[in-house]
């Protein structure tokens, strides 16, 4: 299975951030562009995963506000039990 990657031209640095990348990478055996990769994709990965959490929020929320009186008696109930 082959994946399509893309190219990405990062311009403007401040100066010696090239030297600061090129050290960090060094110190976890990689490249400066696979290091930029990681940092990259983790990125991402994280905002999905927030935005997947949060969206689960707001629909948990939704559904209690949608719970009726006797819902939410039931809940107390149980919660009281667990105490």
């Amino acid at each position: 299975m082959s994946t399509q990657t893309e190219r990405i031209e990062i311009a403007g640095l401040p100066p010696g951030t090239r030297d600061a990348l090129e050290e960090l990478s060094r110190s976890e055996g990689k490249s400066a562009e696979e290091y930029l990769r990681t940092l990259i994709e983790t990125e991402i990965s994280s905002s999905r995963q927030s935005q997947d959490n949060e969206l689960q929020i707001k629909q948990e929320f939704e559904s209690w506000e949608a719970a009726s009186d006797e819902d939410w008696r039931k809940l107390e109930g149980k919660m009281t039990e667990v105490e």
